[in-house]
């Protein structure tokens, strides 16, 4: 399911409910909702998503195809971060 990606997505960069929230414009309990499956993310936020976690819409949906995570999925998030930090500097 896409809530238990964006849970795998946040906790891996170690980010709080409160934290994702304010990066992404919204609340911390909209989050929670989400991640807990009683609401549907939009494709607004998804898109918010990917842009603060600098990732394509495609990865995302790669990952909600192939849940739980893989060994070589949990690789391919931590290039991801790689490659999110060479393209901020």
């Amino acid at each position: 399911m896409i809530n238990e990606v964006l849970i795998d997505l946040r906790t891996f960069f170690r980010l709080n409910q409160s934290e994702l929230a304010k990066n992404l414009g919204c609340s911390k309990s909209h989050i929670s909702e989400i991640e807990t499956g009683k609401k549907k993310v939009t494709i607004d936020l998804l898109n918010n998503y990917c842009e603060f976690f600098n990732l394509p819409l495609s990865s995302i949906v790669s990952l909600c195809e192939r849940q739980p995570l893989s060994i070589k999925q949990t690789d391919l998030l931590r290039a991801f971060k790689c490659w999110r930090r060479i393209n901020e500097k």
